[in-house]
């Protein structure tokens, strides 16, 4: 039975906001705020799915996943309302895709979450 150090990980993230049905990508290089909006569009691609036209970013580690989170969380669009100052109006998404593909089976045996 192999251990962890027989698998390469690999970690991707993507951070989206979803307002009046259409998303808006929070690391995009283009500001949220000059985008239009895209229609939401799921798909599969080998058993993992994604938002088609959202932005993947690769990780190497936990802090560049971190800061991918805390850079979404600084693009999202807030306004105030009666309840609540900082009302985001939207649902946020932040998506961590992982892929485990084995490095010494012949198979090339690969894992998606």
């Amino acid at each position: 039975m192999g251990g962890r150090f027989d698998n390469q990980i690999t970690v991707q993230v993507s951070y989206v906001e979803i307002y009046n049905e259409l998303f808006f990508d929070m690391l995009s290089s283009v500001p949220p705020h000059e985008q239009t909006g895209t229609n939401i569009s799921l798909r599969e691609n080998n058993g993992q799915v994604f938002l088609q036209n959202s932005t993947v970013v690769t990780c190497k580690n936990e802090e560049e996943a971190l800061n991918c989170l805390f850079e979404g969380e600084t693009n999202r669009t807030t306004a105030d309302n009666l309840l609540n100052k900082a009302s985001s109006r939207s649902h946020a998404i932040f998506t961590i895709h992982l892929e485990s593909r084995s490095t010494i089976e012949s198979s090339e045996k690969v894992i998606n979450s």
